[in-house]
């Protein structure tokens, strides 16, 4: 009878949907996809000149002597003959940012700068806490990972990946991208 009993519950247990007790699966969502953007600040603003042909040698070297450099070649920059504009990008250390606002401002009529901070950066301490959670268990689960070669190799890159951002993410606060717009007054 308790056999039948037994069974029977099981049973129901199972149509039911309840199975034996588990961990709880964990809440954390590993795989976001984080920014590889290395700046902590974003700062767009215009800058109007009398001659876009004759001034934009002296911004790029105003840019330079601040030590910013461009984020790519000039050709490969938008820009338009007609009305004569020029966009421009280039990256700055933050201590530096300010003064070379400064040095464009004697070359033309600068606007004030949108800054925007890169939110991204707010992940930083979620990153390092997620390379300490992995880290703990690849090193208190070395024989169940070698009997998991593929888990293994996940855990390995998923580990590779974060420490990259983390590296990148604790540069960031350190410069700042510039989006800069040039242009001929009229």
């Amino acid at each position: 009878m308790k056999r039948f009993f037994f069974l029977t519950a099981l049973a129901v247990f199972l149509a039911l949907g309840v199975r034996p007790l588990q961990a709880a699966p964990s809440k954390e969502y590993w795989l976001r996809n984080y920014s590889l953007s290395p700046y902590g600040q974003y700062w767009t603003l215009t800058l109007s000149v009398k001659d876009l042909d004759a001034d934009l040698p002296k911004i790029l070297d105003a840019i330079s002597k601040s030590s910013g450099t461009l984020t790519e070649p000039l050709s490969s920059f938008a820009s338009s003959r007609s009305p004569k504009v020029q966009q421009l990008s280039y990256r700055i250390p933050k201590k530096a940012a300010q003064s070379s606002l400064q040095k464009l401002g004697a070359v033309g009529v600068a606007s004030d700068p949108v800054k925007r901070p890169n939110d991204d950066l707010a992940y930083l301490s979620d990153i390092k806490a997620q390379i300490g959670k992995l880290s703990r268990e690849k090193k208190r689960h070395p024989k169940a990972l070698a009997a998991m070669p593929n888990v293994s190799d996940l855990v390995d890159q998923l580990l590779t990946q974060l420490e990259t951002i983390e590296g990148i993410y604790e540069k960031a606060d350190d410069d700042v991208l510039v989006n800069l717009t040039v242009q001929q007054s009229r």
